[in-house]
């Protein structure tokens, strides 16, 4: 499972934005490297490594320094995760409506595999709700 995070660094009013496996982990390191205290503000699970890449280029204008943006970036990021949710729930609606069972099963299994994995949990969450566990 992939966690894109954001830390804060509100001393210096920065933010990182990363992509893990695991968090705890993830975040000692760079609060041991940082002279500033930090503090998780964003966590979004279940994404795949290759969007971290994405969300820094969205937030590329607030660029301060590595992989550090000035907080008012911190918008741009909440809107990217709220469109990237509603398109996958959307995706899943759609495939809900017009695929069989045994195929939104192997749907869902394909894109756990190909690392889909925004679609896949929500595809898996109107599967428990149409049967009360997926398939």
């Amino acid at each position: 499972m992939s966690i894109v995070y954001v830390l804060h660094a509100p001393e210096v009013r920065k933010i990182k934005i990363g992509v893990t496996d695991n968090l705890d982990r993830r975040f000692a390191e760079i609060q041991a490297m940082s002279p500033a205290m930090l503090e998780i503000i964003r966590r979004v699970d279940d994404l795949n490594m290759a969007v971290e890449q994405d969300v820094h280029e969205l937030c590329r204008g607030h660029l301060s320094h590595g992989e550090w943006f000035h907080e008012d970036a911190l918008p741009q990021f909440d809107r990217w995760v709220s469109i990237v949710f509603a398109a996958a729930s959307e995706v899943a609606r759609m495939l809900v409506r017009y695929a069989s069972d045994s195929e939104l099963v192997d749907i869902r299994n394909k894109l756990i595999v190909a690392d889909a994995k925004v679609v896949a949990v929500a595809l898996s969450n109107l599967l428990d709700r149409r049967y009360g566990s997926a398939a």
